[in-house]
């Protein structure tokens, strides 16, 4: 199962949805290390909104996301949205990006740690999937929340950044970075996230390794 079969789940498993979001994007160049205080400024305070497009349900079964991406031009990617309008309300496709090794430890413990989210304040998910992609994972459920849960739910995520006082022990058990942080401050300023679908330079899409329990 690979990141085209998800969102074809999603729209199963949500009728109301009429349309879906999505980025289209570059990968910007590795930075080397920042020599200068201006150079680390622009670095992290650096937020560019991407290209976006709406495509109808209608176009969006399993041969019509691989034409969205075969119609990319050459070095773009193509990333699902999660802000998604429904009956004139957003909703949100709960996702988290990661950014810890791959290893069969961290799959234990994102998933551990998921189960636990899951059963916070009340997020009705439905569960999700992992799904592993060039360096990391990340991570989407199956049903949409409402701007409140979905607010509630970015804060938690947040939370799975170890506190300070923890650093040594999550140093040691290799949890010291386990999500992206800056994704979800990007996720925050624009008013939605978005975690790439399309296939990499290697051609190879984003592959679901653990199915999460609600």
């Amino acid at each position: 199962m690979d990141s085209i079969d998800v969102v074809v789940d999603l729209l199963k498993n949500n009728p109301e949805i009429a349309a879906l979001g999505f980025n289209t994007y570059k990968p910007r160049p590795a930075r080397q290390t920042c020599g200068q205080l201006e150079e680390l400024r622009e670095t992290i305070f650096h937020h560019v909104p991407n290209d976006q497009l709406l495509i109808p349900r209608s176009s969006l079964d399993r041969e019509g996301i691989l034409r969205l991406c075969a119609e990319l031009s050459p070095g773009s990617r193509l990333a699902l949205r999660s802000e998604i309008q429904v009956s004139g309300a957003p909703k949100f496709i709960p996702m988290i990006d990661f950014i810890c090794e791959k290893s069969e430890a961290n799959l234990r413990l994102l998933s551990s740690q998921l189960g636990h989210l899951h059963r916070i304040d009340g997020f009705n998910t439905g569960g999700g999937v992992l799904l592993e992609t060039d360096n990391s994972y990340h991570y989407q459920a199956r049903r949409l929340l409402p701007l409140d849960k979905w607010t509630s739910f970015i804060g938690h995520v947040l939370l799975l950044h170890p506190p300070a006082e923890h650093r040594e022990l999550a140093h040691r058990t290799g949890a010291l970075s386990v999500i992206d942080v800056r994704w979800a401050g990007h996720v925050l300023i624009g008013g939605g996230g978005a975690l790439r679908i399309s296939q990499n330079f290697d051609g190879k899409f984003p592959r679901v390794v653990k199915q999460v329990a609600a």
